[in-house]
């Protein structure tokens, strides 16, 4: 297992937290996820045989966020 901890943009409430937290929680190969509003940031703990950090981003991209 893996621990990454990406930057996000865009966050507004914690509604965007719970989403981004079940979104990033529902892919093979996470066992954990913080998502924080107030350090806009995620920190995931992923398996990378299974889920590449490349994949984490995009998730994030497409449910309307940024990350670097």
């Amino acid at each position: 297992m893996e621990e990454a901890v990406l930057t996000v943009r865009g966050m507004s409430c914690q509604g965007c937290v719970r989403n981004l937290t079940q979104l990033l929680a529902a892919l093979v190969g996470v066992s954990q996820v913080e998502v924080s509003l107030t350090d806009a940031s995620a920190r995931v703990v992923y398996d990378p045989q299974l889920v590449s950090l490349e994949r984490l981003a995009a998730v994030i991209d497409d449910a309307g966020f940024e990350t670097d």
